[in-house]
C-alpha cells in the first residue's frame, strides 16, 4: 500500500497556531545561542598567577641524598589557557596542598641545576591540561647530590684468633681482645648505613696480620678492612683517633693452675669443681711476672649463692694478679650444697664516746664541753653482712658505734678534729661491718663559767 502525503498549509498569519509555532522555534534558538556563549566564555584564553612550593626529594633511592637542609622552594608562575582548564589545574594543585614533590635522585653526584619551567610542565600536567607557562620565578634552583653519610660512635674490637700463637702484649685488656673507642663517618647507600647501625656499636677487626711487635696503625685502614664496611659496601670519610698502638706478642703455656670458686651470699659445703686445675696461656712478656706470684690461683666470676643451683657451670675470670690469661676452658662445673645463706643489713646507731679512764676523776668534763661540727653526723648508718639467720635477729642496740678520745684532744685548737668511727658488737656474732667506716668532726672547748 503506498503512502499518500499532503502539503501542510502554513498557519494563518497572527493566528494562534502561528504564534505557537514561532514561539517553539524562538525558544530553541535562545537555548543554542546561550550554550554557544557559555562555551565561548569557558574556552576564552585567560591567565592566572599561581604560587606553590616545590620540594626536592630523592624518592625511594638510597644511593644519594641532598646536601644541606634547604630542599623546599617557593615558586611563582603564570599559566595561560581556558578558564575551565585553569580551574581544573588549580583544583589539582589545591588537593596536593600546593606542594609539588620532585624526585632528583637520577641527577649526577655534585651540583645539579633544575629548570623549574620544565619541572612544572613535567610534574604538574600542564601540557595535558592544555595550559602553558608564561613566567616562572625563580626560573632555576640548584642542589648538591651526595652519597648518604652518617656519623657513628662505637668500639673497634681488635682480635687475634682464639687459640693462635699471637696474643696482645701488656695488661690493658683481654689476651685475644682489645677495645678502642672510635668516632667515624661512613659513606654509602642508606641500606648499607642502616645495616651497620643494626649491627651494634662493636666492630670486630682482626689484627693478626701485623705480626709480633709494636705498630702504630691507621684506624681508617682497620675500619675499611672490617667486614662491617666491606660487606655493606661502605667508604670511610673520617675517623678519630687517627692511629692506635697495636702490640702483639707470642704466647706461652703455664700448666696446672689452681681454680678457686668465688661466691657471695652464703657458704657452699662439699664444693667440688671440675676441673679443679687447668693450664693457662699468657703473653711471653708477662710470663716472668706471673711466675713470680707466690701462688697462682684462677678464680671464677663472683657467684651469688642465693640464686645458685648446683651442679652448675660457672664462668672463669681470665685474669691472675691483674695479668690477662686464657684458661684451657672458659668454665668449670661447680657442685656442692648451699649450707648457709648470707646477706646484708643496715642499722642506724648513735656515735658514742670512749674516753680515757682518768677523765671522770680528773674533772675533764667539768672543764670541757664537746662541740660537734654537724650533730646529724652523730647518728650513722652502719651496714653489716653475715648469716641471714643472725642478721634477722640483729638489733641496733647490739651494734655500738664510737670514737676514741685521747688527752691530746684537750689541747686548744680552732680547727675541727677528725675521727673515724669504730664499731663493735655487744654479743658474739659472725656478722661483720661492710665498707669504709664513717668519720665525725668535733673539738673540745673550754666550758664557759657558770652564771651565778
Amino acid at each position: 500500500m503506498s503512502r499518500k502525503y499532503a502539503l501542510a498549509e502554513s498557519p494563518e498569519r497572527f493566528s494562534k497556531e502561528w504564534w505557537l509555532t514561532g514561539g517553539k522555534t524562538f525558544f530553541w534558538v535562545l537555548i543554542v545561542t546561550a550554550l554557544i556563549w557559555v562555551y565561548a566564555d569557558l574556552e576564552k584564553t585567560e591567565s592566572k598567577d599561581v604560587t606553590i612550593r616545590i620540594r626536592l626529594t630523592t624518592g625511594n633511592s638510597g644511593q644519594v641524598e641532598i646536601e644541606g637542609d634547604e630542599h623546599e622552594y617557593e615558586v611563582k608562575f603564570t599559566v595561560r589557557g581556558s578558564q575551565s582548564s585553569i580551574d581544573r589545574y588549580s583544583r589539582q594543585l589545591g588537593e596536593a596542598g600546593w606542594i609539588v614533590d620532585v624526585d632528583v635522585s637520577q641527577g649526577r653526584l655534585g651540583e645539579n641545576t633544575f629548570d623549574l619551567a620544565e619541572v612544572l610542565e613535567a610534574r604538574t600536567g600542564l601540557t595535558k591540561s592544555g595550559l602553558s607557562i608564561s613566567t616562572v620565578a625563580p626560573r632555576f634552583v640548584r642542589s648538591m647530590l651526595v652519597k648518604p653519610t652518617r656519623e657513628f660512635r662505637g668500639r673497634m674490637v681488635l682480635t687475634t684468633p682464639d687459640g693462635g700463637d699471637l696474643v696482645f702484649a701488656g695488661t690493658a685488656g683481654a689476651l685475644h681482645r682489645r677495645e678502642v673507642d672510635v668516632t667515624f663517618t661512613a659513606e654509602g647507600s642508606r641500606e648499607g648505613l642502616d645495616a651497620l647501625a643494626r649491627g651494634g656499636t662493636d666492630i670486630p677487626v682482626d689484627v693478626v696480620r701485623f705480626g709480633q711487635g709494636v705498630d702504630n696503625v691507621s684506624v681508617g685502614d682497620l675500619l675499611r678492612s672490617s667486614q662491617a664496611f666491606t660487606k655493606n659496601g661502605l667508604a670511610l670519610r673520617a675517623a678519630s683517633p687517627q692511629t692506635i698502638r697495636v702490640e702483639l706478642d707470642r704466647s706461652v703455656k703455664i700448666p696446672d693452675v689452681e681454680v678457686r670458686f668465688n661466691a657471695t651470699g652464703g657458704m657452699l659445703d662439699d664444693a667440688i669443681m671440675t676441673p679443679s686445675r687447668m693450664g693457662v696461656t699468657v703473653a711471653r712478656g708477662n710470663e716472668d711476672a706471673l711466675k713470680a706470684q707466690p701462688r697462682l690461683i684462677l678464680e671464677t666470676v663472683s657467684t651469688d649463692l642465693r640464686t645458685f643451683n648446683p651442679p652448675q657451670p660457672v664462668q672463669i675470670n681470665p685474669v691472675i694478679a691483674g695479668i690477662p690469661v686464657r684458661p684451657d676452658q672458659p668454665t668449670v662445673e661447680v657442685s656442692g650444697k648451699v649450707a648457709q645463706l648470707t646477706g646484708e643489713k643496715t642499722l642506724t646507731v648513735p656515735v658514742r664516746l670512749l674516753t680515757p679512764q682518768s677523765w671522770p676523776e680528773d674533772g675533764t668534763w667539768e672543764r670541757f664541753v664537746l662541740r660537734k661540727r654537724d650533730p646529724a653526723d652523730w647518728r650513722r648508718e652502719i651496714t653489716v653482712k653475715g648469716p641471714r639467720a643472725e642478721l634477722d635477729k640483729l638489733q641496733a642496740q647490739q651494734v655500738e658505734a664510737y670514737i676514741v678520745l685521747t688527752d691530746l684532744d684537750r689541747s686548744p685548737t680552732e680547727s675541727w678534729l677528725e675521727r673515724q668511727v669504730e664499731v663493735r658488737f655487744t654479743q658474739p656474732t659472725q656478722a661483720e661491718v661492710v665498707g669504709p667506716l664513717p668519720k665525725v668532726f668535733f673539738r673540745l672547748e673550754p666550758r664557759p663559767p657558770a652564771v651565778e
